[in-house]
């Protein structure tokens, strides 16, 4: 994975984990890129509690749907979609 940082950026980092030793740096950016969710939190924004809370109700409202029988399965669904556009997928 490669991922840039502006210099805004790394200077923050830097700033928050108190050192501008490269081989640190470095280090925390390999150890934080082997665990995906790890990766994910910090590329996504933090929420406020209204976010948090809207994402919940749609979570609770898909889940009602699910077992309210108003879904279809999602191989289904994507092989429509890929259909659609021409594209093939694996089965």
């Amino acid at each position: 994975m490669h991922i840039e940082l502006s210099d805004q950026s790394a200077k923050e980092i830097q700033a928050a984990i108190g050192t501008t030793d490269p081989v640190v740096v470095t280090r925390l950016f390999e150890r934080i890129a082997s665990d995906k969710q790890l990766v994910q939190s910090f590329l996504l924004p933090e929420q406020t509690d209204e976010e948090l809370q809207q994402s919940l109700a749609m979570c609770d409202r898909g889940m009602q749907d699910v077992a309210d029988g108003k879904t279809k399965p999602a191989k289904e669904t994507l092989r429509n979609i890929a259909a659609k556009h021409g594209l093939k997928i694996g089965q």
